[in-house]
């Protein structure tokens, strides 16, 4: 799998036109910008922009062409997450059972944060670092899935758990990943 990955993305803009039926997707990162655009239309106007930011402290990184929010530090509060993110549009984070959480209840993998701009919705899958197991915490039994996912005696699916997986975030799941979990649950 390929993966477009940032090292911390503080703005996502959305244009749209809707005549011309193209989207813009600009990654700001202060003095460096890089710009994906997809379906282009050139000389193409913006009515109207649509922006997503993730404040400076805030250990979140949102992959926009796979649409998973990931490096999410363990135990992070919705309540954390939502008042470190700015939007013109409406933000959630919903749990396993497609109900709205707020407050502190702690993030889990495979929960989603939904922006909604108007009548369009963007949802990204969340991936909290170490729980391959979508619990919310990250203990020895997140640690002994990666390990037997390595070893091949089970398979880790979805990209948000195989991004959980990843816990030095290097790209690779490997035994290294196993070893810094233990050593982050002492």
């Amino acid at each position: 799998d390929n993966y477009l990955f940032f090292t911390k993305v503080y703005e996502l803009r959305y244009y749209e036109n809707v005549s011309a039926r193209y989207v813009k997707f600009e990654f700001d990162r202060g003095p460096s910008s890089v710009v994906f655009v997809s379906e282009a239309v050139v000389g193409a106007t913006t009515p109207f922009e649509k922006t997503l930011t993730i404040n400076d402290n805030t250990q979140c990184t949102l992959d926009d062409i796979h649409k998973i929010a990931y490096n999410i530090e363990s135990n992070m509060t919705a309540e954390t997450l939502l008042n470190n993110i700015t939007s013109n549009g409406t933000i959630s984070i919903i749990d396993h059972d497609n109900h709205a959480i707020t407050g502190d209840v702690i993030l889990k993998t495979g929960y989603k944060l939904k922006v909604t701009f108007d009548s369009q919705t963007y949802i990204y899958k969340i991936s909290i670092r170490g729980d391959v197991l979508g619990t919310g915490e990250v203990n020895k039994n997140d640690a002994k899935l990666i390990a037997r996912h390595i070893i091949n005696k089970t398979t880790i699916t979805g990209e948000e758990y195989l991004l959980a997986a990843d816990y030095d975030g290097n790209g690779k799941i490997k035994l290294s990943d196993v070893i810094k979990v233990i050593k982050d649950i002492k």
